[in-house]
């Protein structure tokens, strides 16, 4: 079933706005929407960069969990083998694989 939209003067003037908006205007809407969600993302990649390596994060608590895990920190020993691990989810992930 077609409906056809009435044939007022706010529909006439409506798709005559639409016919001058050009095809390139469109392109040019869109790569400016794309350049601003770069920009956005680079923003929110830099926020939290680590101080010892290339690592950059938008969340703190995975910053502080990298620096943990990768920079030093406590060290885990498991009771069971000579493994020692960064990070106490990693000596539990170590034990659930192993053991």
């Amino acid at each position: 079933m077609n409906i056809k939209p009435e044939a007022t003067s706010e529909n006439m003037e409506l798709m005559k706005n639409e016919q001058q908006y050009s095809e390139d205007d469109f392109d040019k809407e869109i790569k400016s929407e794309d350049e601003q969600q770069q920009s956005i993302s680079q923003a929110l990649s830099s926020q939290y960069p680590c101080d010892l390596c290339d690592y950059k994060t938008t969340r703190a608590r995975n910053l502080k969990f990298h620096l943990k895990s990768r920079h030093g920190g406590s060290k885990y020993h498991c009771d069971l083998c000579d493994y020692v691990g960064t990070t106490l989810v990693y000596l539990k992930r170590h034990i659930k694989a192993n053991h």
